[in-house]
């Protein structure tokens, strides 16, 4: 972990491209928390996030926060309330996930540090994917929320269409 005032920092910071370069092209495997200025990153997990880094003791595991309005390839991830956790191998990307899930997200770490290895070893391939591209767990997300929208507004109507109901055989 690095030390920041003689402490050490569970999560590098980036706040800019310039940031965000550096940390691309360091080597390991990098659980990047993505978040809005408004929303701020996840701090709930962070407990999570040393638990899982001390049990694991990995060289190869580090962490960092990104504030995605103000880094250029992070721009689709903007206006977004809900965490995006971006899982790197050597600064390509490899896995997001969405949410809050401590379980999920820490089965996910051992996981993919574990693939890492392997990679690094050539044992495996790894399939990366473009930072443009919205991944399968997203439109999972996005049709989610399409969804429940969708059955909102067929509800407030339902109630809206009633209440006028009311309202004229009431007047009559």
């Amino acid at each position: 972990m690095a030390k920041k005032g003689g402490q050490a920092v569970l999560q590098e910071e980036i706040n800019s491209d310039d940031d965000w370069t550096k940390i691309m092209e360091k080597p390991g495997m990098y659980v990047v928390d993505v978040y809005t200025e408004w929303c701020g990153p996840c701090i709930p997990m962070t407990a999570y996030l040393k638990k899982i880094k001390l049990e694991l003791g990995s060289e190869n595991l580090h962490y960092a926060t990104a504030k995605s309005d103000n880094i250029t390839v992070l721009k689709r991830f903007r206006q977004k309330s809900e965490s995006h956790w971006l899982f790197f191998y050597d600064g390509q990307l490899v896995n997001i996930i969405i949410g809050t899930n401590a379980p999920r997200l820490m089965q996910l770490i051992e996981e993919e540090l574990e693939q890492y290895v392997k990679f690094k070893n050539g044992e495996v391939q790894k399939e990366f994917i473009p930072l443009t591209q919205v991944t399968n767990e997203e439109l999972k997300k996005l049709n989610d929320s399409e969804n429940y929208q969708k059955q909102k507004t067929r509800k407030e109507k339902k109630i809206r269409g009633s209440y006028r109901y009311v309202l004229t055989f009431n007047d009559v």
